[in-house]
């Protein structure tokens, strides 16, 4: 009965489901090691022949969305990013791990953040910051781009003071404020940065971004600068302790909820006094303030890489809110701040800012097991469903996922499979709502319906791939032979063995490749180009050399089993293949008994054949309706 109870609770994930959409630093890293920093007017040298030696997706925000997603929050990124290799690396990041992207807005005219860094040996880093189009997201620009995905889909609103002017942040503090859901601030940089060489806007503007935000949080450093600046009466006289700084603060800001961190001395959560009280037991209903509570640094952390662990520690606050809702006692807060330290301890312990997808989860759920329902939901997440909003998240998860469990490894593989081919098939259909794509299959549906057999043209369309996407063209070709499309498969190895002489001027060559780098197809695809031939590329890299070198890419992108196994890229290719082909039997007009026309035998031929009275209406009942793809 509970099992029931909780599947009625869950509903499938879609376009329209709600989500924490995230604003702010979503950057490609590029790494140049130096041998040190030049003194000003002095000559520099870089340490490698290389010189960019390592380039790495990160940004605070989309940091903050995918930790938050590892632990079972639904979350989307609003920004704007260009058609370069750098969004298009950030954009499949987000799709791999499960953030949504169809609220990314994409265009040439945008260009995509960059963080150049110079480490060099024995000395801190030195970042240069090219936030891009995300330094134009004020609030005219956020209102344009993102005000109505925000009234639809959000259920809260994660930013920062990193990026993003200041008059962007407030645009998502006060819209979430208008439509009553939370927001959730993080200070990234201190205020004298952010006033100084960030110019993100005013101190007024500041001051009314931490004022206005359901949680901020800070380090310990910029806490003391905005208490300044919040309260100059304070004349630099903050609290000592961390606690106390994060109640001071909390009360100054009037914040549901002020987090203060301080890298290995812990964090601290403190409640605003006016969210702060719970009912006492005993007469006269008296109630009492919920004390700022304090998570001391973990011990026997091994630590790998320092990058991003307050951006963990963020992402799962905001995991933590959004199942549970804000903490209304000491031990909430408790539980919420040791999760955070856990998440922050997982992340140094792998390189770079982002989980690992085997280990991150499974060492924040060691360190703090009162995440498991955080996982629990993680699970129900990957297998495509999502609590309703007036459900218990922790009942629903744990009892469907509890079910899950009950089955053989074998069971449980073979569940996994089917799941991950549907949200391949989800991420892929929600890449739809991004308008350059619209161009691109009207496009690759003229190129293709040029060789329709009732054409005057004598164009022929070539499909061709290697291995597995060779098995995938070959039957692209065979389907598109029976809706009356002049195609044929030739093997990427046959056309340097005399087969390029087929293809003349007009005819279309498809190639597949899920990596784009198999150089069978590059080749051919540089030879066929001379000739006059048109290249259409389906790919998994829209910044590989195949997808660079085609007149057309067709994005394709999924996740393998084990990493490189070829399974779950094979049924996005096959999507796509049915999608071309239902696209060209519109385009057409190909009636049923056209098709049948082509496809006389086998049970698809014997099922048209009409009984002996019926014979002369079958044609026109058949022409009324399109076949579905072959």
């Amino acid at each position: 009965m509970a099992a029931s109870r909780a599947a009625a609770a869950l509903q499938p994930r879609g376009p329209t489901s709600k989500l924490v959409l995230g604003c702010g630093s979503n950057v490609v890293d590029k790494f140049y090691p130096i041998r040190r920093w030049p003194k000003e007017g002095t000559k520099g040298y870089f340490l490698e022949e290389s010189i960019c030696s390592a380039r790495v997706v990160g940004g605070v925000t989309l940091n903050h969305l995918v930790w938050a997603r590892a632990l079972g929050t639904p979350t989307g990124l609003l920004a704007l990013q260009g058609t370069d290799e750098n969004g298009v690396a950030i954009r499949q990041t987000l799709d791999d791990v499960g953030v949504d992207t169809s609220a990314i807005r994409v265009s040439d005219k945008f260009s995509t953040s960059l963080s150049h860094i110079f480490p060099s040996p024995g000395a801190e880093r030195t970042i240069l910051m090219a936030p891009a189009s995300t330094a134009n997201l004020d609030a005219k620009t956020m209102e344009l781009e993102f005000g109505s995905v925000i009234r639809r889909r959000a259920s809260m609103i994660t930013t920062e003071i990193s990026q993003v002017p200041l008059s962007g942040v407030l645009f998502l503090l006060h819209a979430a404020r208008d439509a009553g859901f939370p927001s959730l601030l993080d200070v990234d940089i201190s205020p004298e940065v952010a006033l100084g060489p960030a110019q993100l806007g005013s101190s007024a503007e500041l001051i009314e971004c931490v004022t206005s935000a359901s949680m901020v949080k800070l380090t310990a450093e910029a806490a003391e600068e905005v208490l300044g600046l919040v309260n100059p009466k304070l004349n630099g006289q903050t609290e000592r302790s961390l606690e106390g700084l994060a109640q001071q603060l909390a009360e100054a800001l009037h914040a549901r909820l002020c987090v203060v961190t301080d890298g290995s001395r812990g964090l601290a959560l403190a409640l605003g006094r006016r969210k702060a009280q719970d009912q006492t037991s005993g007469s006269g209903g008296r109630r009492k303030a919920v004390h700022p509570v304090l998570v001391p640094g973990l011990k026997g952390i091994s630590l790998v890489d320092f990058t991003g662990a307050g951006d963990a520690a963020f992402g799962a606050m905001v995991a933590s809110l959004h199942a549970q809702g804000f903490p209304e006692t000491a031990d909430g807060l408790l539980s919420m701040g040791r999760i955070a330290a856990a998440a922050g301890a997982a992340c140094v312990e792998v390189k770079g800012a982002l989980p690992h997808p085997q280990k991150s989860v499974a060492r924040v759920l060691q360190l703090a097991p009162e995440a498991q329902p955080l996982a629990d939901a993680a699970a129900l997440l990957d297998m495509g469903v999502s609590p309703s909003p007036d459900s218990t998240l922790s009942e629903a998860a744990a009892a469907l996922v509890a079910g899950v469990k009950q089955r053989s490894p074998s069971v449980q593989a073979y569940a996994r499979s089917l799941e991950e081919d549907v949200r391949a098939l989800r991420t892929l259909s929600a890449g739809l709502t991004l308008h350059e794509k619209e161009d691109t299959i009207a496009r690759v549906v003229e190129l293709l319906a040029a060789a329709h057999t009732t054409t005057s043209k004598k164009t022929h369309i070539y499909t061709s791939g290697i291995g597995k996407s060779g098995l995938v063209a070959a039957r692209l070709a065979s389907s598109l032979r029976s809706i009356s499309i002049r195609s044929s498969h030739v093997p990427a190895t046959e056309f340097v063995h005399g087969d390029l002489g087929s293809l003349s001027r007009g005819d279309v060559l498809v190639c597949l490749s899920t990596s784009g780098r198999t150089s069978e197809l590059i080749d051919v695809t540089r030879r066929v180009r001379v000739k006059g031939v048109d290249v259409i590329a389906m790919t998994a890299n829209a910044a590989s050399p195949l997808a660079q070198l085609a007149d057309v890419h067709l994005h394709a992108k999924s996740a393998e089993p084990l990493g490189k196994v070829p399974a779950r890229s094979i049924v996005v290719q096959e999507a796509v293949s049915n999608a071309i082909i239902s696209a060209i039997a519109q385009a057409t007009s190909l009636t049923m008994a056209q098709f049948l026309d082509n496809h006389p035998g086998g049970s698809i031929g014997q099922s048209s054949l009409a009984t002996p009275s019926s014979t002369t209406t079958a044609p026109a009942a058949r022409a009324s309706s399109s076949p579905s793809p072959p």
